[in-house]
């Protein structure tokens, strides 16, 4: 018999007989001999213990064997076995009654050795053979187990005959062998009964102490101190060994299956999934059985995709073209309806086939058992066995397997989470974030590179283009008025203050210790606090403040012990810098938190309005804050995934645009008096009624439009907000106002009805202006709408065209440093 190792990493077959070798390659001889004494002696205690006719009939087993003195032999040989081989048949049925002859799987063997002296037809048929060759079996130990379980097998033996102690050194273990009939496994479980076996010292008997003996029985995997302590070839093992299996083929084949279905390539690898349906023929016992599993998915293309790599569906495969109406009324929506097995015993003589049925005869499969894998109470797919025998599979057979459908169901689930978590992240590595409207084309772009890559480290492939043809671009724009030159006012008036903060400390310590130094400090800083009020340059910022820290701050310190008034101007200075900074940033960060409100207010309005609009129809939506808010939309057949778009949802969506800037342009308005800074807000919207493409940039991570035409577009964009109307010179945006940029004549007429339709719900004030733009760099012939938002200052009267936005910081010329430190300082502060 032979026997095959199962490691972790790949399966490799041993022939017993190389376990000898191994085993004196290692130094240790199992010395034994075939012995019929022990046997005999069995025989002999029944004629003394029993009576009747069990005692008639063990005498005569007696009296034949002690006829034959060939069989008496202290050791006898293959030659003596195979000449008396009826006897030794007649002396076996003390453990095989004639009964089990034909039944049992039994062996008889010179003590570990693989030398045959008997086996029952079964055994041969399975395990041996009838020539005595030994079959290949399956056992789930590597060949230093093997070993090892050999070597303290006869250890425990020597211990229990000559030390008293007995040791279970190793459970009776399972081993694999192949039916002849089919080609199936079958499991066995092995033990051995050793009643018949003797052991003699040759030599003298080790002596050990009882220390000596708890020592070996602690490291039973130590077999140096087993061999120094209890050297092997000191004894020898005589008798026959019988070697028993039984057949647990059932309990075994759904204990690994259920091992296997753990694992985490259950059902995605292809070598993993074929040792599932081999073992799935085994608990069926049908040989020709197919397993499939189809999986479920939130999208068809994605199912599809899948179909043939996790679970090897039957019925989804990549030429099968099935639609959901194939479905219908077929075994595989009864059995989804039903939440377990149905069978079609054959599919031959089944009238009115569907679809799937058709696909299924078509691939050579006639019987057919479909179940639902259910897992939180949802369908994640469905498990398929298919045999080309009608009538393999039925509704009884199919019982063994309803115990595991929770168990495929689980490892389903997982399959299916393993995948969708590399689609998110080849999307993640690719696109970073995904707007909802669009992630199904990044699904699909992710599931193709999954797909294409199978077996290898696939979040790291290549995606895709992802470009959306024919779609229909929308823009609009929240602007801050003035936001360049309030900013710049605003490091105009911080810088200033700060330069006086320092001439106060200047002052001060020149009032109590007069110095030529104070003097050109006085000098230098009036000098800087005159040229940031008349023009600050690009870089004169950075120049003051460092001067600042490397020429005057370094002198505070040392200036303070001047006197108590000179201490508290300099603590007024360091006061005055931000924590953060280390500058004064006080206008600075009144600008910043007014231009973060109004952009949080536009945003939380586009936003809100957006849940709303995408209920409508799925589009495309991106917003950026600036200095203000700038939103661009897409809508079109190819963005959405099932390819249906109706111009309608186009004229939807401008017309919702306008009023939320409508509602964007009345929040701003009444959010300006609250501000820190009073700065205004102007809108904007740019039409344009041709379709373009666009593209997802991988570099960029954000959508652009494709093609060298649609490029006038962005910029078009880009410089909108600067837009003036012809021949005034006035800007178009104006604050409480939204303008309206358009290429087309129908574009405007469009747009005068929805206007229309805001003036009668009161939304924007009767009057709607037109005009001609001045032509832009790369830009010409565009035109403009003008309305007045309802319940805006300027729909009150209280602005015109002309006035400036937010309010201005006057600073003085020379001589006024005083008020100008005053503007940086917090009111009722000491300076």
């Amino acid at each position: 018999m032979t026997a095959t190792t199962t490691t972790s990493n790949t399966d490799r077959r041993i022939n017993i007989g190389e376990v000898d070798d191994y085993l004196r390659s290692r130094g240790v001889h199992l010395r034994s001999r075939l012995s019929f004494e022990q046997l005999l002696e069995f025989w002999r205690s029944l004629v003394r213990q029993t009576k009747g006719m069990h005692s008639t009939m063990a005498q005569e087993v007696v009296d034949r064997v002690e006829a034959a003195p060939a069989l008496l032999a202290e050791a006898v040989d293959m030659e003596t076995v195979s000449a008396n081989m009826d006897l030794i048949e007649c002396m076996l049925t003390a453990v095989i009654p004639p009964a089990q002859q034909n039944e049992a799987f039994v062996g008889a063997f010179r003590p570990f050795s693989t030398d045959l002296v008997y086996a029952t037809q079964k055994f041969r048929d399975y395990l041996s053979g009838e020539d005595g060759a030994h079959k290949h079996v399956q056992v789930n130990m590597d060949m230093e187990s093997v070993v090892q379980a050999k070597i303290m097998s006869a250890y425990s033996m020597i211990l229990a005959r000559f030390y008293g102690r007995r040791f279970e050194h190793i459970a009776p273990f399972v081993f694999t062998a192949q039916n002849p009939a089919d080609g199936l496994d079958l499991h066995f479980r092995s033990e051995i009964d050793p009643r018949f076996m003797d052991i003699k010292v040759d030599g003298e008997l080790p002596q050990l102490s009882d220390d000596d003996i708890d020592a070996l029985m602690k490291n039973s995997t130590d077999l140096e101190m087993w061999s120094r302590l209890l050297p092997l070839d000191l004894f020898v093992f005589s008798g026959v060994s019988i070697f028993a299996a039984t057949d647990v083929s059932e309990q075994e084949t759904l204990s690994r299956l259920k091992y296997r279905l753990i694992e985490s390539d259950a059902l995605t690898n292809a070598a993993s999934f074929d040792r599932l349906e081999r073992a799935v023929r085994n608990i069926m016992r049908r040989r020709d059985l197919r397993l499939g599993i189809t999986p479920f998915a939130n999208d068809y293309e994605t199912m599809m995709m899948f179909a043939g790599r996790l679970g090897r569906s039957l019925i989804l495969t990549d030429d099968c073209g099935l639609k959901c109406d194939a479905f219908k009324d077929s075994v595989y929506q009864r059995a989804y309806e039903a939440g377990g097995f149905e069978v079609e015993t054959d599919l031959e003589r089944l009238p009115n086939r569907r679809g799937t049925e058709e696909l299924l005869l078509r691939a050579g499969l006639r019987n057919i058992a479909v179940a639902p894998l259910i897992h939180d109470g949802n369908v994640v797919g469905m498990i398929e066995l298919a045999s080309p025998n009608g009538g393999d599979l039925t509704s009884l057979n199919t019982l063994k397997l309803r115990q595991l459908l929770p168990m495929f169901a689980v490892a389903m689930k997982r399959s299916v989470d393993d995948l969708n978590a590399q689609i998110q992240q080849i999307i993640k590595n690719e696109c970073t974030a995904i707007h909802p409207a669009v992630e199904w084309r990044f699904h699909r772009a992710a599931v193709n590179v999954l797909a294409r890559q199978p077996g290898q480290d696939r979040s790291a492939g290549e995606m895709e283009p992802i470009v959306f043809e024919g779609v229909y671009p929308l823009y609009g724009l929240s602007d801050i008025r003035g936001s360049s030159t309030q900013r710049n006012e605003c490091i105009r008036a911080d810088l200033a203050g700060q330069l006086s903060l320092a001439l106060d400390v200047v002052r001060a310590a020149a009032a109590v210790k007069p110095m030529p130094i104070f003097d050109e400090l006085d000098f230098r800083l009036s000098g800087m606090v005159d040229s940031v009020i008349e023009h600050l340059g690009s870089g004169d910022e950075l120049s003051i403040l460092d001067y600042l820290r490397s020429e005057v701050e370094p002198l505070f310190q040392h200036l303070r012990t001047y006197s108590t008034r000179v201490d508290d101007i300099v603590r007024v200075y360091y006061d005055s810098l931000s924590p953060e900074l280390n500058i004064v940033y006080r206008k600075r960060r009144e600008f910043d938190e007014s231009v973060a409100r109004i952009n949080d207010t536009v945003g939380q309005i586009l936003e809100k309005a957006q849940e709303r609009a995408q209920a409508m129809f799925p589009h495309y939506f991106e917003k950026y804050k600036s200095d203000g808010v700038d939103h661009g939309m897409y809508i079109g057949a190819s963005l959405n995934a099932d390819g249906y778009f109706d111009r309608m949802y186009l004229k939807n969506l401008r017309l919702w645009q306008l009023e939320a800037m409508c509602e964007a342009a009345v929040s701003t308005d009444r959010l300006r008096d609250d501000l820190p800074l009073p700065l205004e807000s102007a809108h904007l919207i740019l039409v344009q009624d041709t379709p373009l493409a666009i593209r997802f940039r991988v570099d960029e991570k954000q959508f652009d439009v494709d093609g060298a035409y649609n490029i006038r577009y962005e910029i078009i964009k880009k410089r909108i907000d600067k837009a003036v109307v012809k021949s005034s010179g006035e800007r178009l945006t104006q604050p409480g106002k939204i303008a309206i940029v358009y290429s087309q004549n129908k574009e405007a007429r469009e747009y005068e009805e929805y206007l229309h339709y805001l003036q009668s719900v009161g939304s924007i004030e009767p009057q709607i202006e037109s005009f001609e733009l001045e032509d832009m760099q790369g830009v010409s012939g565009l035109r403009a709408l003008r309305v007045t938002v309802s319940g805006t200052q300027a729909a009150r009267g209280k602005l015109n065209g002309r006035e400036k936005a937010g309010k201005r910081l006057r600073l003085n010329g020379r001589g006024t440093r005083r008020a100008t430190a005053e503007v940086a300082a917090e009111p009722g502060e000491h300076l």
